[in-house]
């Protein structure tokens, strides 16, 4: 027994020693019996911009004793994304290995760096892309690829949002730009398309846009006579109605002056532009392809009836309110040359017929047709010119220095409500120096008063809640449209009741463009 067991002792002990360096059973220097490697996983998807890194890992079953290399390679067939392009970290095919001392279960990781592409002319808003990786033996003793673990597919999705139009719009002519946004108008040739921040001019509406559809736009970027927009959106590859039936925004109201001093920050937006005079040229109707001149109190400018207008052949109002989008023809094309914007009357709604119920500038300086009543105090309303135009000469009350705290009143003639509808107030006023608090101006609407009484003896509604007041400073505001509509009848009055804590505490209030308006009752 002795004996024996000394001759098996060394061949015991060999196998013990092959046993500990490898379970598949190999010999040193080889593979193990069943080595294999794969991807430890199939696919994932990171989002550009928002994920930068991923750890592409290879591992190893059954190492062995031999150091195990396989083939790293990008599917070009089947990827749509690029290295160097897309993802970074690897430049090609690559050789992986795992070395003498891997153990199973070991990985291999290659880092990826996904590559956060810049907006430009011909990179932005990519469909979303991927990279397909494979393993393949590297040499004759390369180990067993794990079929169902010997391709991976990385997909890249785009994080690029579309541009908004002011993004578009300062992008250098001729670049690619994508826009999403709410087509408000269509004419003849394209669409007008806004969002939040702006709007433009789509060229080439062949795509079928219609107005209150949501839409994607993709085109290069140009100017014609003054007027921004992306050309050839039909052609572009990103081009598509992606919703229909949509609000349309709520548009700016704005004045002609504010269109002929800033146009260029409404151009192609919808706005509303309230109670003009239209200058019919001679037309009792609308032609189309024809320029008119409009005007009020706050400047001039031109309404255009292009081709194909729902307006051509409508009846010429002697003033209106017009709702729709602001174009621009300047007959230079310079981009900088920002004039000739115009009023384009595009649908038959764009224009809302307008009577004008009452209309007082002061422009002679004189208080008629309004009435001053003063309930109390020496300061009465009056008018002054101080201050350069367009507000002067304007309605004023200050009770500084008055004999009592004021209560003054200053009322319209009576207005005939009953063949009008919508009635709306409008004004601008101004505010100086500061009454303990007290805003010191109301705007207040009567159907009772018999016209040269004190109003106090009157029912007064007050309507201040809906009027946009001055500040301070003499700095005038627009009122806003203060709505007249619940009041009715043959004598509706206006007044502006100006009061005062006292002689030594008070404010004052300029008051100018006073216009009471309606539409033609049907």
């Amino acid at each position: 027994m002795t004996l024996l067991y000394r001759l098996l002792a060394p061949l015991l002990l060999f196998s013990l020693v092959l046993a500990g360096c490898d379970s598949g059973g190999g010999v040193p220097d080889d593979l193990g019996d069943s080595t294999s490697v794969g991807f430890v996983e199939s696919a994932a998807t990171l989002v550009e911009g928002e994920d930068e890194t991923y750890a592409l890992e290879i591992t190893v079953d059954d190492p062995g004793f031999e150091e195990a290399r396989l083939n790293l390679s990008v599917n070009s067939s089947q990827s749509t994304a690029a290295l160097g392009d897309d993802a970074t970290g690897l430049t090609g095919d690559t050789t992986v290995a795992f070395p003498r001392s891997a153990t199973s279960g070991g990985t291999v990781s290659i880092p990826l760096t996904i590559v956060d592409e810049p907006v430009d002319s011909t990179g932005f808003l990519e469909d979303t892309e991927s990279l397909a990786f494979t393993l393949s033996p590297a040499d004759t003793l390369a180990p067993e690829i794990d079929g169902g673990a010997s391709s991976f597919t990385l997909t890249i999705e785009e994080d690029d949002e579309p541009l908004t139009t002011q993004e578009a719009r300062a992008r250098s002519t001729g670049s690619r730009a994508v826009v999403d946004g709410i087509v408000t108008r269509v004419d003849g040739d394209g669409a007008y398309v806004q969002d939040s921040e702006g709007a433009l001019y789509a060229f080439d509406g062949d795509f079928g846009a219609q107005v209150g559809d949501e839409v994607r736009v993709d085109g290069p970027t140009a100017f014609f006579s003054g007027l921004f927009q992306l050309e050839d959106v039909s052609g572009g590859r990103l081009t598509e109605v992606l919703s229909s039936g949509n609000t349309l925004p709520t548009p700016n109201t704005i004045s002609l002056g504010e269109v002929t001093d800033n146009g260029e920050e409404y151009e192609s937006e919808l706005i509303r532009v309230e109670n003009f005079a239209i200058d019919d040229g001679g037309d009792q109707q609308f032609q189309a392809g024809t320029n008119y001149t409009i005007t009020n109190s706050s400047g001039e400018l031109v309404l255009r009836i292009p081709g194909g207008s729902e307006l051509e052949g409508e009846d010429i109002p002697e003033r209106a309110n017009f709702q729709g989008v602001l174009g621009q023809f300047n007959d230079f094309g310079d981009p900088d040359d920002n004039t000739g914007y115009q009023l384009l009357g595009l649908e038959s709604e764009d224009l809302e017929p307008v009577v004008n119920l009452a209309s007082v500038d002061f422009s002679d300086d004189q208080l008629d047709p309004m009435t001053a009543y003063s309930v109390a105090s020496d300061q009465d309303w009056g008018t002054s010119s101080e201050g350069d135009p367009p507000n002067a000469p304007y309605a004023v009350a200050n009770g500084f220095g008055a004999d009592e705290a004021s209560n003054d009143w200053l009322i319209s003639p009576a207005l005939d409500f009953t063949n009008v509808e919508n009635e709306t107030l409008r004004f601008i006023n101004a505010k100086g120096f500061n009454d303990s608090g007290r805003r010191g101006l109301q705007v207040k609407v009567s159907t009772d008063y018999d016209g040269n009484g004190n109003p106090t003896n009157f029912t007064w509604a007050d309507v201040s809640d809906q009027v946009n007041f001055s500040e301070g400073d003499f700095n005038f505001v627009g009122s806003g449209a203060v709505d007249l509509s619940g009041f009715q009848g043959s004598e509706v009055y206006v007044a502006f009741q100006y009061q005062s804590t006292g002689p030594s505490d008070a404010a004052a209030w300029q008051v100018d463009n006073i216009v009471v308006s309606g539409q033609p009752a049907n």
